[in-house]
């Protein structure tokens, strides 16, 4: 990444803009809201991809399941992303199933490595540079200009 610039100075809202060699990034959150946008937009020069609603694992949280158990973290089948793409010549728009969700995952990666050796799927430098990219929007926003990483 070449840029961070952008980030309101609000810890309820944002807008960041991440700027790489080869293409930009917006990411925009705003947890206080009356009529909540799309969770994700993904687009490109072959496709878009579009998902509404929240990440079944919190509202299954917030129904008070627990990780693990049947069904967890998979989206209503009425919850589907929406893709238009062309693949092979051939245009695609219409539903897209949503993968679910393992939060448990992350934990249990590292409980193997710390036991067993291997790979972290999120390594300790990964981790760092999320952190120095929201260290990055607060310093954007307080400078008003563009923090170079």
């Amino acid at each position: 990444m070449s840029a961070v610039s952008g980030m309101e100075p609000h810890d309820d809202s944002y807008d960041l803009f991440l700027h790489y060699p080869d293409f930009k990034c917006l990411l925009r959150s705003s947890y206080l809201v009356r009529e909540p946008g799309p969770r994700f937009i993904l687009h490109g020069t072959l496709g878009s991809y579009v998902k509404w609603g929240t990440d079944p694992q919190e509202a299954d949280l917030n129904a008070g399941k627990q990780p693990g158990t049947t069904g967890w973290g998979i989206a209503p089948k009425d919850a589907p992303g929406k893709i238009n793409t062309e693949a092979d010549g051939k245009e695609r728009i219409g539903p897209y199933p949503t993968l679910p969700g393992d939060y448990m995952a992350y934990y249990e990666n590292i409980y193997q490595t710390i036991r067993h050796g291997g790979d972290l799927a999120v390594t300790p430098e990964q981790a760092r540079d999320v952190i120095r990219i929201i260290e990055a929007g607060y310093e954007s926003a307080r400078l008003g200009s563009v923090v170079l990483l």
